[in-house]
């Protein structure tokens, strides 16, 4: 039995050095040929792109998985459709009159496209 100090102590890796040790896994195989598929550490750069980005991709996998794959497609591109929608039609508006009282400021943000004039118009007749 090893005496406890010759045990190499434990360390985190950090990620940037996951994706080499799980290509280096992938060319050996993993435990006689089989594949660790590392592509699940790319889930990780999608949830740092945002966290719709991330539930796009799981609704499409699931999809994939669960139903079929022709289903999975279409419902991951219903997803992508309607984030892709709520981004073009989310329009915050906030004014504030300045202590003078002589201006007032209207700040935007989101997408101002046509769909979202009415509401600007309301809160410019508003002011």
């Amino acid at each position: 039995m090893p005496k406890p100090e010759s045990i190499p102590p434990l360390r985190l890796l950090l990620a940037e050095e996951l994706e080499p040790l799980a290509t280096g896994a992938w060319i050996l195989g993993a435990g006689g040929g089989g594949d660790p598929y590392h592509a699940f550490l790319n889930l990780k750069r999608l949830y740092e792109q945002g966290r719709s980005e991330l539930a796009i991709c799981l609704i499409t996998l699931v999809g994939v998985v669960v139903v079929d794959l022709f289903s999975g497609i279409l419902a991951g591109l219903a997803a992508a459709i309607a984030k892709l929608v709520y981004t073009f039609t989310s329009l915050q508006l906030r004014s504030e009159p300045d202590p003078d009282g002589k201006t007032h400021h209207l700040h935007l943000a989101g997408s101002a496209t046509f769909l979202r004039l009415p509401y600007i118009a309301d809160e410019l007749n508003a002011i």
